[in-house]
Order: structure tokens, then sequence, then C-alpha cells
């Protein structure tokens, strides 16, 4: 009797241990950061996508999800209430979709912005913020696929149509043809050998043809330098020879002084020295003149000249005569 109720002691004890262990627990393990609801709205499924599942915000893990249900004000529609943290950048342009994890391949949810109203939102339990759920990746795959296998199956029949009895026919005509004209295209490079190399040898002396009028364009190009150098020392020295004071200004200065000392000398030297040359020819005649009356009669230098004979006196010349010089008796 005592080891039963030893026994019950101790199987009561673990029990409350393994309870107390429990609570701790839950206790240690609760979730103390403080998180915001936010409720997003899916149109279509959410197939994958489980409570608990992350949240994340441009890859950033803000929270995880809380419930999922169906809209009650709206058949279809479905609510997915998630709780992310205070500091989750939520705006009139937030948008979700749902994404899958590499490894797992569970879902979770992928936040994100456009960016066109930057303005925060405040999400509390009684006005939580709505953000749209847009289709993930595989639904848009899925709703494109009946468009896609319609598509697949339109270009089956046409494919199916271009291989019927006739087209059959022609196509292989058609190769037959290729066939044939491959082989007369092999016949014609066979044919061309010889021309090709027959070519190879005035290709080479094209290209040094090529190789000599570029080096003569190369050495016109150095004769055009060669001149548009000299026409610019030419322009140099013209452009030295019109400035002010240059040799062109002191040739004009000096020919304007020449000319000024021309035009002097011709109205007043000139005029002078023909004033001067007349009085000494007069001077030279007069003193011909004395010398020829001395020559004549050399008493005359002494006792002067000898009076003109008279009318009817020896020597008188007549009259109307130029009478002669006498020299004194």
């Amino acid at each position: 009797m005592e080891n039963r109720s030893h026994a019950l002691i101790a199987g009561l004890f673990t029990l409350a241990l393994l309870i107390a262990a429990v609570m701790a627990g839950l206790w240690f393990g609760r979730d103390r950061v403080e998180r915001v609801p936010l409720v997003l709205v899916a149109e279509g499924g959410v197939g994958g996508l489980l409570p608990q599942a992350a949240v994340r915000f441009r890859g950033m893990a803000v929270g995880r999800v809380d419930t999922i249900g169906f809209d009650p004000k709206n058949t279809g529609r479905i609510l997915v209430n998630v709780q992310v943290l205070p500091t989750t950048p939520v705006t009139a342009a937030t948008w979700a979709r749902m994404a899958q994890q590499g490894v797992t391949g569970l879902a979770f949810i992928e936040l994100d912005d456009d960016g066109s109203k930057p303005e925060r939102l405040s999400s509390t339990a009684d006005a939580p913020v709505y953000v749209p759920l847009r289709p993930g990746p595989l639904d848009e795959i899925m709703k494109r696929g009946a468009n896609i296998l319609a598509g697949l199956e339109k270009t089956l029949g046409q494919v199916n149509q271009v291989l019927d009895g006739d087209n059959r026919d022609a196509i292989r005509r058609t190769l037959d043809d290729v066939s044939l004209a491959a082989r007369s295209l092999r016949q014609t490079s066979e044919q061309l050998g010889p021309v090709v190399a027959e070519i190879a040898p005035t290709m080479r002396e094209v290209r040094k043809t090529v190789a000599q009028a570029g080096q003569a364009a190369a050495n016109a190009g150095q004769t055009a330098n060669d001149v548009s150098a000299l026409t610019r020392s030419v322009k140099q020295v013209t452009d030295g020879l019109a400035l002010p004071g240059g040799p062109l200004d002191q040739a004009t200065r000096t020919m304007a002084e020449l000319s000024w000392a021309a035009s002097r000398l011709a109205g007043d030297t000139l005029p002078r020295i023909n004033n001067l040359a007349t009085e000494g020819a007069r001077a030279a005649t007069t003193v011909e003149r004395a010398a020829r009356a001395v020559g004549d009669s050399p008493r005359s230098v002494l006792f002067g000249n000898t009076p003109q004979p008279g009318p009817g006196e020896p020597g008188f010349p007549g009259f109307g005569a130029n009478p002669a010089p006498r020299g004194n008796r």
C-alpha cells in the first residue's frame, strides 16, 4: 500500500514537472516583439500559404502570417491577416505577392512598394491597413496556360495542314531541287578553284598598288603641309611688312621725303642755280670783253680807252657802223 502511494506521488510529481516545463517553454518562447496588423486581400488562390509563414519586405523578414480566411463581405475574396514590425514602411503604394522558398518550396509573403505614394500609413487592430495581394509568377503562368494551350493547338493544326499529302510532295520536290542546287554549286566551286588561284597574284599586285597609292597620298599630304607652312611664312612676312613702322611704312615715308626734297629742289634750288649760272655767263662775257680790249690796246690799262674818232678823223667808221675801240694817242 505504501509502495503504491510512493508510485502515485512520483507520477503526480512527474506530471506536474512536465506541465511546468511546457508552461515555462511557452512562456520563454513567447514572441514579445510588438507588431502591427495588416490585411492582405487576395482575389485569386493562395495555395501553399500556411499560417506562421514568413512575411518579408524586399527580402527582409518583418513578420509572419497570422490567419487565412474568406472575406464575409465579398464572396470568393480571401483575407490573409499578417503581423509585421511597426518599422515596416507601409504606404498606399505597398503591395504583396506570394513567393516560394528555393529549397522547401514553402510559400511566403513578399511585400514591396513602387514609391509612387511615399506617405506612410498607420495600421491598428481596430483599423488595419488593407494591402492587395497580387498573383505570383506561378499564378500568372496558370492563368495564361489556357491561352498557351490554345495557341499550341492552333500551331499543331497549321503544321498538320502543311504536312498533308500534296504539301509533302511539294516539300520533297523542293528538297530535291535544293540538293541539285548544292551539287551544281559544288561543281561551280571546283571550276572556280583555278580562277581563284590565278586571282591571288593579281590581288597581291593590287595590294602593292594600293600601298604605293597610299604612300603617294601620304607624300602629297606632306607636300601640302609644306606648302601650307610656306604660305603661313609668306603671310607672316607680308604681315610684318605691312605693320605700322615696318619696312613698307618706312619705305613709304622715305619716298615721301624724297618727293618733298625733289619738289623743293625744283621749286627753290634749281631757279637759284639757273640765276647764278646766268650771272656767271654775264660775268664771263664782261671779262672776255675786258680781256679783248686789253689785248687790243694794252695802254688802256694805264691811260683808259681812246676816244672814238669823229667824222673826218682817221678811223671814223662812218655813220651806221659800230665804232671799233681805239687806243690812246
